[in-house]
């Protein structure tokens, strides 16, 4: 392409520089430079996945956690209780095979005088939390 100096417009259109006093340039290596890019993106993506996933993870937690006291609380519903449950309160379901029936209880399954007859056992250790649901308490 001839581009003399009295054809101006052409020769700021250029991508390249037509004076001799013009900075030094390099070609670039455009393969390279979508390499570095796409690398770059990759490694920003891999964050925001990892950051992600570990969100799932803590809702996953956290969803786990609620089936568990649903799966308790609806064991609760069913059981027979004698008494009003105190919220925030520890206390114990015995499983009657007579009856065939789960029970709860004050009493502890560990304390010494405790004269519980041998059909009667003890399943789990639960605590009634605020919103009405129950919780088994891991001892």
């Amino acid at each position: 392409m001839d581009v003399t100096k009295e054809d101006a417009d052409k020769r700021y259109a250029l991508a390249y520089p037509m004076e001799v006093s013009s900075p030094a340039f390099a070609p670039i290596d455009v393969k390279k430079e979508k390499d570095v890019i796409h690398n770059a993106g990759k490694l920003h993506a891999k964050e925001q996945y990892d950051r992600i996933m570990e969100q799932v993870a803590v809702l996953k937690k956290q969803a786990d956690s609620l089936m568990n006291r649903m799966a308790v609380s609806e064991v609760m519903h069913k059981c027979n209780i004698t008494f009003k449950p105190v919220h925030g309160k520890i206390y114990f379901v015995y499983y009657d095979t007579i009856k065939e029936e789960h029970m709860l209880s004050m009493t502890n399954p560990n304390w010494k005088n405790n004269a519980w007859p041998s059909y009667i056992e003890h399943r789990m250790t639960v605590r009634l939390l605020g919103d009405s649901t129950w919780e088994e308490v891991i001892e």
